[in-house]
């Protein structure tokens, strides 16, 4: 088993996404994980999906799947390590809480 370093402040926050765009997705869950608490909002995510020289990136996930594979986990830490804003997209509320007791456990419990 492998364990993954994220930068130091890392933040995340679990979110559920509201309607239309939850069902247009299939995904009405979503964790945003970010350098710093204020940037792990649907805004700043958003936001950051058009501001130049901003670096997102989203990672979703089947039904069941309450972590991202090895190829997500790199995704994950380079984004974050440019300073990009991740938004991990769920298909369950149990899904969601458990890629965020996960990221706790990395983060050290201050999600």
């Amino acid at each position: 088993m492998h364990t993954i370093a994220l930068p130091f402040g890392t933040a995340a926050k679990l979110h559920i996404v509201p309607e239309p765009q939850a069902s247009a997705s299939g995904t009405p869950f979503a964790v945003v994980v970010a350098r710093s608490d204020e940037l792990t909002t649907p805004t700043a995510f958003t936001k950051a999906l058009t501001a130049p020289g901003a670096l997102t990136a989203v990672l979703t996930h089947y039904r069941g799947m309450s972590w991202t594979d090895r190829t997500g986990e790199m995704l994950l830490v380079a984004t974050l390590d440019r300073g990009g804003i991740v938004l991990m997209s769920f298909a369950t509320l149990a899904d969601a809480m458990g890629c965020r007791a996960k990221l706790r456990k990395l983060i050290g419990g201050a999600v």
